[in-house]
């Protein structure tokens, strides 16, 4: 087992031990992220979101997933809020906000 899926076992566990902090279900959807598997993260994203509502990096990162997921509308929306929440994403995510913008235009 590679250090990566080590590590989303860990934060999948993390999860368990603490269903109520929004903070390990943020990186488990990371960490799902850069293993490309985008449709599982956004259930850990969604779960974060719950928790905590303001969790701009949870709902950015979803957004990412969704633009990979070919959702552009909600990829587009979920980026905007982020950068709304937390503007020291916009650097980040704002290449991903106007993609998914210029794809729902494309549409």
């Amino acid at each position: 087992m590679g250090k990566l899926d080590a590590a989303v076992d860990d934060f999948a566990k993390a999860c368990a031990l603490a269903p109520t902090r929004d903070g390990p279900w943020t990186r488990l959807g990371i960490l799902r992220m850069r293993r490309s598997e985008f449709a599982l993260a956004v259930p850990a994203f969604d779960k974060a979101i719950e928790l905590n509502a303001k969790n701009a990096a949870a709902i950015g990162n979803r957004g990412i997933c969704e633009y990979h997921l070919g959702r552009f509308s909600e990829s587009h929306r979920d980026l905007k809020r982020a950068i709304e929440l937390d503007p020291t994403l916009g650097e980040q995510l704002a290449k991903w906000r106007d993609l998914a913008a210029k794809k729902l235009k494309d549409e």
